[in-house]
């Protein structure tokens, strides 16, 4: 068993004191003092405090150069976004219109054929005839409300609001 008083290591002072500040930059600033035979540490103390403010506001204005390229990152970022955001809307609202001229299109191949079957009515006998303008007018009106110009409200802000698969 072992005695917990008694230390692993035993540091004996051998005159060689290492004192390093931060982390290694090219900055110019003195990071590593050495306790040497000639000149022992203790004539350092004044360069070591002026290295250790020195680093300090080195350091900070590394924090603060970080902190500007993050914003600046950021910035790009949501410059992106919008970008992306935009041709989205976009999409969406050429798909909006596509959609609604197909209908449109639809709508008047329906009328055509309305028409033409309206055209055949007076020719047809009296029984025939009312029968077929009952279905005129049935068709007429289901036409109407085929309409994608009376069926859609055409504001941007709630085709924008659509997404994609909605259109599909």
């Amino acid at each position: 068993m072992r005695d917990n008083n008694i230390s692993k290591w035993n540091y004996t002072p051998n005159g060689k004191l290492v004192i390093k500040l931060d982390q290694y930059y090219n900055d110019g600033i003195r990071r590593r003092f050495f306790d040497a035979k000639i000149q022992k540490i203790e004539s350092h103390l004044n360069n070591i405090m002026v290295s250790l403010v020195a680093c300090a506001a080195a350091a900070h204005e590394r924090k603060i150069e970080a902190e500007r390229r993050h914003q600046e990152y950021l910035v790009v970022q949501a410059k992106r976004e919008e970008n992306r955001r935009k041709q989205e809307i976009e999409e969406i609202r050429v798909k909006f219109l596509v959609k609604r001229l197909d209908e449109w299109k639809d709508l008047q191949s329906i009328k055509a054929f309305i028409t033409d079957v309206a055209k055949t009515a007076p020719a047809m006998p009296e029984g025939e005839r009312q029968a077929v303008l009952n279905w005129v007018d049935w068709a007429q009106d289901y036409a109407e409300r085929l309409n994608p110009i009376n069926r859609y409200y055409f504001d941007l802000e709630k085709i924008d609001k659509l997404k994609s698969w909605e259109l599909s």
